[in-house]
């Protein structure tokens, strides 16, 4: 998830729907849907209408990365990399938690968030042919 959100630039909920389907092209993830933090649930993209959908850019070490990820873990018929515990998709209290365990086992103390890797990979990636939106 952190490789999609760095290397595409997803935001949090885009990044919860990480799914295999969404590969497009070796070089293109197709963004269709967020999760919704608070009911983990599929919901319409940010500035969207009801089935628009936007494209970004996959740099070949975050598509590595992901396919990776795929055979390691078990992923469902429905291609969802991400799964909660106790429900099918991850939720912005467990992508705190997860984070704040990770910074701790870093020994990173400075306060980072991880929507800080959206706004890395749109100011690193403003200059490509994909709209940054």
């Amino acid at each position: 998830m952190i490789d999609l959100m760095h290397g595409c630039g997803l935001r949090n909920g885009e990044a919860y729907a990480a799914n295999l389907e969404r590969l497009v092209a070796d070089d293109v993830y197709r963004v269709t849907e967020q999760i919704d933090g608070r009911t983990r649930q599929p919901a319409r993209l940010k500035h969207r209408k009801p089935g628009e959908f936007r494209e970004c850019p996959l740099p070949p070490t975050v598509r590595e990365s992901v396919l990776g990820y795929a055979q390691a873990v078990e992923v469902g018929a429905d291609g969802y990399l991400i799964r909660g515990q106790r429900s099918p998709h991850w939720g912005h209290s467990t992508m705190q938690y997860q984070w704040w365990m990770a910074r701790k086992k870093a020994g990173i103390t400075r306060k980072l968030n991880p929507y800080s890797l959206r706004h890395f990979s749109r100011s690193a990636t403003q200059n490509f042919t994909f709209p940054p939106k």
